[in-house]
């Protein structure tokens, strides 16, 4: 493979396929049989089910070389943390920490709303030939949309929504929210003061480049109630709300009550598991509290299943 230079034009498939280490045929054929490359199933894991497109390992690979190397060398502001090697979540979430007002957004079904041109435009933008842009556009679109499990989509969402959170960005330091943090289709503002019409002007600012918000999610909160960012409170510190501590609790207890025959029982177990994990980065002492805990039952249920 030959590393392509950022900014650097990609005028025909063969160097497109050079650079990828992919012959044009095949990634032309790929294209002819897309449909075949993805089991999408419905994931109902989260709060709301969602369709997960689910490609091929071959395709994955082509993806994942497409983000390699040409998406991930676009450079992105520091305010962009979702997706971006060497950001992590928990960045998010701390930014805002200890602010008189915290203002979150959030992009409406932000993967299954971007179009098929809206990628292709990214593409073109990067330095594609039209030719090769279609081609790389229909290697990471689903049915004309971006797919939720392709890897090349969160930084092609990252692209998309840029234009729009850098202006809405702008009008959110002059508002006197002059912190802001995006996370994939999560964004969050705050600061001092928050004049009456920077929503409506946010909103505005999306909708002119086809994005919509989801304005039952907007949430404005002030100093002295619950300030919340990607599901952390981040008043006087990250931490975990309260009744997720009792949830990962109730979730431990309820591990618990079952045999480790059961056929969900390893399932649950790493469930249980990474959620104790996740709480004792914002948690230490609850959190080894509760591993202890864990590793205890994991101990007795052995010793009951040898027997």
């Amino acid at each position: 493979m030959h590393p392509h230079r950022a900014g650097s034009t990609i005028l025909s498939p063969e160097e497109f396929g050079r650079v990828l280490g992919y012959e044009p045929a095949f990634l032309q054929d790929m294209v002819k049989n897309i449909e075949k490359n993805y089991s999408p199933y419905l994931d109902r894991t989260g709060k709301k089910p969602r369709w997960i497109a689910r490609p091929s390992e071959t395709l994955k690979g082509v993806q994942r070389k497409i983000l390699d190397n040409f998406l991930e060398l676009v450079s992105l502001p520091n305010y962009v943390i979702g997706g971006v090697k060497g950001r992590k979540h928990a960045e998010h979430p701390k930014l805002h920490v200890g602010h008189p007002i915290v203002v979150t957004l959030d992009v409406k079904d932000c993967y299954p709303n971007i179009t098929y041109k809206q990628v292709l435009e990214v593409f073109r933008e990067i330095g594609f030939s039209k030719e090769v842009a279609v081609l790389a556009t229909r290697l990471t679109t689903y049915r004309r949309r971006l797919p939720l499990g392709a890897p090349s989509s969160t930084q092609l969402a990252n692209l998309i929504l840029k234009p729009a959170v850098t202006r809405v960005c702008a009008l959110a330091e002059q508002a006197g929210l002059d912190v802001a943090s995006q996370y994939i289709d999560d964004l969050a503002f705050s600061g001092d003061q928050l004049p009456n019409d920077f929503i409506t002007l946010a909103i505005r600012e999306f909708s002119r480049h086809m994005i919509k918000i989801n304005r039952k999610k907007i949430q404005v909160m002030r100093r002295g109630h619950t300030q919340l960012v990607t599901r952390r409170l981040v008043n006087a510190r990250v931490a975990l709300p309260t009744k997720e501590r009792h949830r990962v609790r109730a979730a431990l207890h309820q591990l618990g009550k079952l045999e480790a025959s059961d056929s969900s029982y390893s399932k649950q177990f790493l469930s249980v598991r990474g959620r104790i994990l996740s709480l004792r980065k914002l948690h230490p002492h609850l959190g080894q509290r509760l591993m202890a805990q864990l590793n205890s039952l994991q101990k007795s249920t052995t010793k009951k299943t040898s027997h």
